[in-house]
C-alpha cells in the first residue's frame, strides 16, 4: 500500500467515524426533545432530513465534481440499491 492509499483509507476512515457520530449525536438529541413531549413525527423528519444530508455530505466528498443534481440522482440511486437489498435479503434468497 503506497502513501496515496493511506491517505486515502485514513480519510475514509475519519469520515466514517464523523458519520458516525453525527447519528450518535441525533440519537442522543432525539432522546432529549422526547422528554421534553415533542411530537415524535418532527424528530423522524429532522432525523431523516440530517440523514440524506449526511449522505449528500458523503457523496460530493467523493465526487466532488457531481452536480448538486446529479448527487441528488445518486442518493436515490443508493436508496433504489438498498431497498432491493432489503427485499432480496426478505426474499432469503442469496445475493452472490
Amino acid at each position: 500500500m503506497d502513501k496515496t492509499e493511506e491517505t486515502e483509507l485514513l480519510q475514509r476512515n475519519d469520515l466514517l467515524f464523523i458519520r458516525k457520530k453525527k447519528l450518535q449525536d441525533e440519537i442522543q438529541s432525539a432522546i432529549r426533545i422526547i422528554k421534553k413531549k415533542i411530537e415524535p413525527l418532527e424528530i423522524a423528519d429532522k432525523f431523516i432530513t440530517d440523514t440524506f444530508e449526511i449522505m449528500k455530505d458523503g457523496i460530493s466528498r467523493n465526487y466532488p465534481e457531481l452536480s448538486e443534481s446529479n448527487i441528488h440522482q445518486k442518493v436515490r440511486d443508493l436508496l433504489s440499491l438498498a431497498r432491493k437489498i432489503q427485499i432480496l435479503q426478505k426474499r432469503g434468497k442469496d445475493l452472490g
